[in-house]
C-alpha cells in the first residue's frame, strides 16, 4: 500500500512547517531530509489549517495520482477539495499514456468562504514577459503581486533572490501595488530526478514543467487568499490558445482554473497572445508605464538572478524586443545588448544556441516575419539581415552535421594518437637500454 500522511507541524506568526510521512514505494520520490516549510512577510498564524494544508497537499497530489496512494490528512478546505477530480482530469487528458489513479484523501471538508475581501485580487510575478502582459491587463485592479521565492530561484540562494527582490519590489512601489513574498523549499521536498525517471518513457515532458509547478505555485497564494478575501487570482499562461493540444505544461487552464480555494478563483490569464503579440501589446503601452518596465526572463543565470542575454531565452525575447521597434532601446528593458552582440549573432546561434524545430517554427519564424513588416521603421533592419532572411532550420540542421562530423574527427584523433604514444614509449623504452 502507498499512503502519504500530511500533517501541519507548527504554525508561528509568519511561518509553517509541516511534514509528510510515507509508506510503500511513494515514499522513495518525497525527501525525507527536507523539512516543508512556508515563510510569509505578513502574519498567518490566524488562517485555519484547512487552507494552510493546501500548498503542502498540491505539492505531492499529481504523485499520489501516478503512484496509487492515499492521502491522510486532518482537514482541507472544501473548495479546493471538491476541485481534485477536476484537476486531475486536465492531467489525464494531457498525458493519456499514463495510468492516472483516483484521488483518495482521507480528511475532513472545511468551508472557509465566508470571509471578507480586503484586496480584490492576487496576481502571480516573476518579471517575465507573460506575468508583465498579465500585469497591465489587470493593473485597473490593483492586485496583490506575489513572487515564490524557491521556485525558480533557489529558497536558499540569497544573492540571487535579492537582485529579484529588489527589481519587483521597485515594480510594486512604482504602480502603488502591495507585494508579498513566500519562501518556499517546494522543489526540495520532493525528488524532482527520480521522478523525471520515473516518467520518461510515459510522458513527454520532465516533473517541474509538466506536471508540479502549476499546481504547486498557485496554491502557495491559499493562506493569502483567505487573509485578504480574492476573488481573482492571476497566474500568466505561457501558451496561446491556438496551440491547445500540441505541448505540455503542468500550468494550462485545463489544471490552473480549477485551482480554487476559500472564495478565490483561479484565471489562467492571457491567452489570446503568443510570446511576440504579449510583446506587441507591452510596447503599446503609454509612456509612463514602459519607463516602468524591466523584464526579467531568463532561468539559466540564477547565479546572479540576472539577464545573461546569452541563453535561448533571453535572445528570442531581445530578437523580439528588436523586432517590434521596442520604445526606447532594449537596454531599457533590463538587457545588456551591444553592436558586438548583434554582429556576433551567427556565431551565437552557431555555437552555444541549442534550438528545436518546433521553437524555430514557434518563435523564430513569427519574429523574422515582424523584422520584415517593421522594416521601414528599424533603425538596425541591415545589422540583423543575417538573422532575418536566415532559414534557421536548414541552418540549425548543418550546425547538428558539423558538430557530429567533428565529435567523429575528435573520436578517430583520440584513437589514432593512443597507439602511437604507445609505439613512442616503446622506442624510448629501447634506446634507454641500448
Amino acid at each position: 500500500m502507498n499512503k502519504i500522511s500530511i500533517t501541519i507541524e507548527s504554525i508561528e506568526k509568519y511561518k509553517v512547517i509541516a511534514s509528510y510521512k510515507t509508506e510503500g514505494i511513494v515514499g522513495t520520490y518525497i525527501n525525507q531530509n527536507e523539512i516543508p516549510f512556508l515563510e510569509f512577510q505578513t502574519d498567518i498564524s490566524e488562517v485555519p489549517k484547512s487552507v494552510l494544508i493546501i500548498p503542502f497537499l498540491a505539492n505531492i497530489l499529481p504523485i499520489a495520482w501516478i503512484f496509487n496512494s492515499i492521502i491522510d490528512t486532518p482537514e482541507v478546505d472544501k473548495i479546493f477539495l471538491n476541485n481534485l477530480d477536476k484537476i486531475e482530469n486536465g492531467y489525464k487528458n494531457m498525458y493519456p499514456g499514463l495510468e492516472w489513479f483516483n484521488t483518495n484523501i482521507i480528511t475532513k471538508s472545511i468551508d472557509n468562504t465566508d470571509i471578507p475581501s480586503k484586496i480584490n485580487s492576487g496576481l502571480f510575478f516573476s518579471g517575465g514577459i507573460d506575468a508583465w502582459t498579465t500585469l497591465i491587463k489587470h493593473l485597473d485592479e490593483n492586485p496583490m503581486l506575489i513572487t515564490i521565492w524557491g521556485a525558480d530561484v533557489k529558497y536558499d540562494d540569497d544573492d540571487s533572490w535579492q537582485i529579484v527582490n529588489t527589481a519587483n519590489t521597485k515594480t510594486a512601489e512604482n504602480f502603488n501595488l502591495n507585494y508579498q513574498v513566500i519562501k518556499s523549499n517546494f522543489r526540495k521536498t520532493i525528488y524532482e530526478w527520480k521522478l523525471d525517471r520515473a516518467i520518461k518513457n510515459k510522458a513527454p515532458d520532465m516533473w517541474w514543467h509538466g506536471f508540479q509547478h502549476g499546481i504547486s505555485i498557485i496554491s502557495h497564494a491559499a493562506p493569502l487568499a483567505y487573509l485578504y478575501g480574492f476573488e481573482n487570482l492571476y497566474i500568466a499562461s505561457s501558451f496561446p490558445e491556438s496551440l491547445t493540444g500540441l505541448y505540455t505544461c503542468a500550468s494550462d487552464p485545463t489544471i490552473d482554473n480549477y485551482v480554487n480555494f476559500c472564495r478565490c478563483n483561479t484565471i489562467h490569464d492571457g491567452r489570446e497572445f503568443d510570446r511576440l503579440g504579449k510583446i506587441r501589446f507591452l510596447m503599446e503601452q503609454k509612456e509612463d508605464v514602459l519607463s516602468k518596465m524591466k523584464f526579467r526572463v531568463c532561468w539559466q543565470s540564477n547565479s546572479n538572478g540576472k539577464n545573461c542575454c546569452k541563453c535561448e531565452k533571453c535572445i528570442r525575447t531581445i530578437l523580439a524586443l528588436e523586432s517590434v521597434n521596442c520604445t526606447g532601446g532594449i537596454e531599457r528593458y533590463g538587457f545588456s545588448w551591444s553592436y558586438e552582440n548583434i554582429v556576433n549573432l551567427k556565431e551565437t546561434f552557431q555555437k552555444s544556441l541549442s534550438i528545436t524545430q518546433e521553437q524555430i517554427k514557434r518563435y523564430y519564424i513569427p519574429i523574422q516575419k515582424e523584422f520584415i513588416k517593421n522594416k521601414k521603421n528599424l533603425k538596425k533592419f541591415n545589422s540583423y539581415k543575417w538573422f532575418i532572411f536566415r532559414n534557421l532550420i536548414k541552418f540549425q540542421y548543418k550546425i547538428k552535421i558539423q558538430n557530429k562530423q567533428n565529435d567523429l574527427k575528435n573520436k578517430i584523433k583520440k584513437f589514432l594518437k593512443k597507439p602511437l604514444k604507445q609505439k613512442i614509449e616503446s622506442i624510448k623504452r629501447k634506446i634507454t637500454k641500448s
